[in-house]
């Protein structure tokens, strides 16, 4: 069974852009990728660079432990090994392991069974069996929680066993060759996009999760293959679909908080480390495409991009 140790490196808000892609598993990406125009759409590695300092460059990541994703393209490996720094979405330490903890678990006195009810708590323990929650240990998440799990595959999970997702290899290799590793965000931060949703959105999205569980395997098999393509346009428009389907309002204030917010905010941390030059960025995918893109913002703050890969 999963140790909340091992629960936290799966489950690292990365997410994803990872989380992103976990959300449109949820919420039922339909089974075609959709093929609109997206700006920085197509590649995962960007140089960006101003005309009087050193190019930085910006790589797409998935949060995944599967060999194929986590070992980086020729060019990409190239830029990394030549970092001055690296900049990552959240660090992972000791402190974030039990801050993450904190955040994935309901406050003492409280239980999942009593704030789903017993009927949802039933289909909830059902899908849990499958990733090995025990039931003490499934009473303790909160539902946010268990909509990441179940929005990617249980095989993914123990698949991954012993191997770290491509975000924390990126982390432990940098801290190998004593590259300083800078986080753009904190924990707090990225537990309250879904702690400001309540417990109503929260439960819509569990169950949203409950209902497309028996769809994942293959729904994430599709998004893995077009990440590996480096076709985030794909992906992006299941996103957007998701803003228009069943929802609708959920959904657009979901993806707001997760992407076009947060990507101001990693802007804003990561640029005095752009300024320098030589830095490698590494977020989600989902998070440099796009008119509210991070590209985009860099764009408009005069920063020549470059697709490197």
């Amino acid at each position: 069974m999963p140790s909340f140790a091992a629960l936290t490196a799966r489950l690292r808000f990365a997410a994803p852009g990872s989380l992103a892609l976990l959300l449109l598993v949820a919420v039922g990406a339909g089974p075609a990728l959709a093929r609109e125009a997206v700006a920085f759409g197509d590649g995962l590695l960007w140089r960006v660079e101003r005309p009087d300092g050193e190019p930085s460059h910006l790589f797409g990541t998935m949060h995944s432990a599967d060999p194929a994703i986590t070992t980086l393209p020729a060019p990409v490996e190239a830029v990394f090994e030549r970092a001055d720094a690296v900049l990552l979405e959240l660090v992972m330490t000791a402190r974030t392991g039990r801050d993450l903890r904190d955040a994935m678990t309901l406050a003492r006195g409280h239980d999942l069974e009593t704030l789903l009810g017993a009927d949802l708590y039933a289909r909830v323990a059902t899908v849990g069996r499958r990733y090995h929650l025990p039931p003490r240990q499934l009473q303790r998440l909160k539902p946010w929680v268990l909509t990441m799990l179940f929005s990617s595959p249980a095989a993914e999970l123990a698949g991954g066993a012993g191997r770290p997702p491509l975000d924390l290899t990126l982390q432990q290799r940098a801290e190998r060759r004593r590259v300083p590793v800078h986080g753009l965000e904190r924990v707090a931060e990225q537990a309250a996009m879904f702690e400001e949703l309540g417990p109503e959105g929260q439960v819509a999205l569990l169950e949203a999760a409950l209902t497309r569980n028996g769809q994942v395997d293959r729904m994430w098999a599709q998004m893995k293959r077009a990440y590996l393509a480096r076709d985030i346009t794909a992906i992006y428009g299941l996103m957007i679909e998701q803003a228009t389907g069943e929802q609708a309002a959920l959904m657009t204030l979901f993806l707001d908080r997760l992407l076009d917010r947060r990507n101001v905010r990693m802007v804003e941390r990561m640029v005095p480390h752009l300024a320098r030059g030589g830095a490698f960025v590494a977020v989600g995918a989902l998070h440099l495409p796009g008119e509210r893109g991070i590209l985009r913002l860099l764009e408009t703050q005069g920063y020549q991009v470059t697709r490197v890969y």
